[in-house]
């Protein structure tokens, strides 16, 4: 037996079927309405009547697939796996990195041989991994358990299904894979490339090595062992075969869905048969594609074997993915944009939300005075967002107060105007003020959840909207997002007010304060609550215990210039790296800038309690992509200001991060990262320092 690597990505983008785009690295099998017969033509070798290739019959297939182009490298399974421990996967093998012959383990870990397939790895991995591979890109996982359809995320011995219509990734079955390896050619070909001969210049096997593993069709001119490799290679070493595939014959064998019968032979199956998925249960899973091992018989396209499941073994895979035809539909808005207010010198948004197949492009469009012609918006000529769902007005002045606003949703089936909404805008009070705060960050369990604190301070109760989106956040291409958040509001240790899914009949209320829109059932958490003034507490946790990245949001809701107001927010999570660090994101709004403090505590959490807190954070605010400031260890010159605004005292000399900065009007973010790729809980604090 042996193992396999996953696919590599490459960056061509293919038509695909009513309108899809082919996935980066892999490949449209064009297999809807197709047919081939699959199984051994030739009699290689003469007599074998009873083989897993016999006996050959027809197949028919009613869907196209992707297919990777290449086996899954061990630098894309180290990634996935990775990821998948930290959101809730379960007993999923480190693996190896291929193999080298001469040492009977796999390949020293550099970079390069990474590029090797990924190996040493069981069946019930692989589907573990294509699970978490389609959680971290948004997609829907394809392998669920028959008893309760909860998605499969730990190796459970309990019987699985398949959801062919998922959009996620996972193996393909024995009929697609051959299919595929043939070129979709229905010639009886022997070998990926056709009926040439096979030879190291071709493939990576162990050539006519004795005489039992000779060959007429092997007329490799060196034997043995591949001499370039001796072991496994670099997943795309060899050159590409029909549907722009490599490897469909050696370098690594590769596991596929289908249980293998019982009787050792296909003769119980129907022929024709129809997207044939295997039997319900068995004992062993297939693999095909012959390996570097083994001789030139193996990396027919008819051959194959099976293993047992649960057993890491020197095999990898490649992944598949269904591909999901799309209905064209015209464009059709489910929220329309609301007029909104805002101050000269500030910002005010536009949020619409549509419908429609495939994805509408959407276009903001600006009337002046409410007459006359409607003109398309130029990014960045004071407009953000004019090509997304929310259109952001920035130093809005008096001269667009009357403008009107719509957006154009445009798809191959037509194009659609929103509904007109109207900006109005005035010269602000005295001051500026905090309007929003919000945090992006990795939400995990126990003491890793995502917890935010905010201080409403003034003479009367204010009105506020909390929010916690996860799947929202797919739509802005983050992966990883948790999947359903929950929100609990607290004042001390008393909650006041919990939510899990989102009242849709907050959407209106989203669009006056310019939050984002999000799609009706979605699994995102809101609450729309008034608040007396005094200091508050919102968690977000993940469902279940589910793990993964969400935004935590608050909003002012009152009425322009009310009388009570944020002056304090923070949020406290684990920070990770890449795409799971701590992104906060905060708006001034006013006539005047904003003196505030911005605090990243790392190790001044420990006195609390805290466990495995950032060693090291560091600090950076932007303006858009601008880095405006930036800060690794804080200056203790600050700890009167700290004082002054009720910040807790730091010991001198520690590694936190703050900056104290006086900003203009405007949006902006902060990244709280670790010095080296540190990672660890950390707390951000934004205070208003005026």
């Amino acid at each position: 037996m042996k193992k396999l690597p996953l696919l590599l990505a490459s960056l061509c983008l293919l038509a695909s079927p009513a309108g899809a785009q082919t996935p980066a690295g892999m490949s449209l099998i064009d297999s809807a309405g197709k047919a081939f017969h699959m199984g051994d033509s030739k009699n290689d070798p003469p007599g074998a009547t009873a083989t897993l290739e016999t006996p050959v019959r027809r197949v028919i297939f009613t869907k196209s697939f992707y297919l990777g182009q290449n086996e899954v490298t061990y630098a894309e399974w180290k990634e996935v796996r990775d990821w998948a421990v930290l959101h809730g996967y379960a007993d999923i093998s480190v693996g190896q990195i291929g193999v080298d012959v001469a040492t009977g383990l796999g390949r020293p870990d550099t970079t390069d041989n990474r590029q090797h397939p990924a190996t040493m790895i069981s069946w019930t991995d692989v589907v573990l991994w294509c699970n978490a591979r389609s959680e971290k890109e948004g997609l829907t996982p394809c392998y669920t358990l028959q008893q309760d359809g909860r998605v499969y995320r730990a190796a459970y011995d309990l019987p699985l299904n398949c959801n062919w219509a998922a959009s996620g990734y996972r193996l393909p079955t024995i009929a697609e894979w051959e299919y595929a390896a043939r070129g979709g050619v229905d010639d009886g070909r022997r070998f990926p490339w056709g009926d040439e001969p096979i030879t190291h210049a071709r493939a990576n096997y162990r050539s006519n090595f004795d005489a039992a593993h000779t060959f007429s069709y092997d007329q490799s001119p060196t034997s043995g062992y591949h001499p370039l490799y001796n072991g496994t290679a670099p997943v795309g070493s060899f050159p590409a075969t029909g549907f722009g595939l490599r490897d469909m014959a050696g370098n690594i064998d590769e596991w596929c869905w289908d249980w293998m019968p019982e009787s050792g032979n296909f003769s119980s199956r129907p022929d024709p048969e129809t997207d044939p998925h295997g039997d319900l249960a068995g004992t062993y899973r297939a693999h095909r594609s012959g390996a570097y091992a083994n001789s030139a018989l193996a990396l027919r396209c008819a051959w194959m074997d099976a293993y047992v499941p649960r057993v890491p073994v020197l095999l990898g895979f490649r992944v598949a993915r269904t591909v999901l035809e799309i209905v064209p539909t015209a464009p059709v808005f489910t929220i329309q944009p609301a007029s909104t207010s805002g101050y000269v010198g500030g910002s005010a948004s536009f949020t619409v939300s549509f419908t429609g197949s495939p994805t509408p492009t959407c276009l903001w469009r600006r009337q002046v005075s409410g007459s006359g012609p409607w003109s398309d918006l130029t990014e960045g000529s004071g407009y953000t967002g004019v090509a997304t769902t929310t259109l952001t007005v920035t130093l809005a002045s008096t001269a667009q107060s009357g403008d009107q606003f719509r957006c154009v949703a445009t798809n191959s089936s037509g194009s659609v105007n929103s509904t007109p909404a109207a900006l109005t805008v005035t010269v602000a009070p005295p001051g500026s003020r905090l309007i929003n705060i919000s945090t992006r960050s990795l939400v995990r369990t126990g003491d890793e959840i995502q917890i935010a604190g905010f201080v409403v301070t003034g003479p009367v109760a204010k009105r506020v909207i909390i929010r916690a989106a996860g799947p929202a956040l797919t739509a802005y291409g983050v992966t990883g997002v948790l999947a359903d958040p929950t929100l609990t509001l607290y004042s001390g240790s008393t909650v006041l007010n919990q939510n899990d899914d989102w009242d849709a009949a907050l959407a209106p209320e989203f669009a006056r304060v310019g939050a984002a829109a999000w799609t009706t059932g979605s699994h995102d958490a809101a609450l729309l609550v008034t608040l007396p003034p005094g200091m508050y507490t919102a968690l977000v946790s993940g469902k279940n215990s589910g793990t993964g990245v969400a935004l935590i949001e608050v909003y002012e809701a009152d009425a322009p210039a009310p009388a009570s107001k944020l002056i304090n927010i923070s949020t406290r999570s684990f920070v990770g790296t890449g795409d799971n660090i701590q992104i906060a994101g905060l708006v001034i709004q006013g006539g005047v800038a904003k003196k505030v403090l911005i605090r990243a505590n790392g190790p001044a959490l420990t006195p609390y309690g805290v466990a495995g807190v950032l060693a090291d954070p560091t600090l950076t605010v932007y303006s858009g992509s601008t880095v405006l400031y930036q800060n690794d260890n804080w200056d203790a010159a600050l700890s009167p200001d700290f004082l002054r605004l009720g910040a807790a005292a730091w010991t001198a000399g520690s590694r936190d991060a703050a900056l104290l900065v006086t900003l203009p009007p405007g949006m902006y973010t902060v990244h709280v990262s670790g010095a080296n790729s540190g990672t660890g809980v950390a707390l951000i604090e934004v205070y208003d320092a005026d």
